[in-house]
């Protein structure tokens, strides 16, 4: 809200709207759950993987402890949250994310879903760092395009 308010005060709105590309796209993907056109749950995050506990990373776990005092742990990977969907119903968003019909949930409308659907399980760090990459770049984009020469054509007028 304080970069809305700067933006408007410093009459530079469109340039600011570039730099909010990933919040305004996050929006519209999310447009068909904030509208009540598939069930919202009340929890949209990504969820952590449990880690599965094996024989063989017991084993590199008490080698380590022999070399280190410390033990540790595998990282918990994130998984995109789903909801429950019946099968046949909501198709077409189920068609859109590339799912079956007979599919039983469907991801969550959010941007972290949907880079988690493109990335596969990751770490809660790296699906920030892939966040952060994507704002950068989305950043980098906005002011290659505001001091372009097809400037005048986006921004006077």
């Amino acid at each position: 809200m304080a970069f809305a308010v700067v933006g408007i005060h410093g009459h530079f709105t469109k340039p600011l709207l570039l730099f909010f590309l990933p919040q305004v796209a996050n929006f519209v993907y999310s447009v068909p759950q904030l509208f009540k056109f598939v069930p919202c749950p009340r929890h949209r995050l990504p969820v952590p993987l449990e880690p599965i506990k094996s024989t063989a990373s017991a084993a590199a776990n008490a080698a380590a402890s022999a070399n280190d005092s410390t033990i540790r742990s595998p990282v918990p990977l994130m998984v995109p949250s789903t909801f429950p969907s019946k099968p046949g119903q909501h198709g077409f968003w189920k068609q859109l994310h590339g799912l079956p019909l007979s599919a039983d949930a469907l991801p969550n409308f959010t941007v972290l879903n949907l880079m988690l659907r493109i990335l596969g399980p990751t770490s809660e760090r790296g699906l920030c760092v892939a966040l952060l990459v994507l704002q950068a770049a989305s950043c980098a984009a906005a002011l290659t395009l505001r001091f372009s020469p097809f400037a005048s054509y986006l921004f006077d007028g």
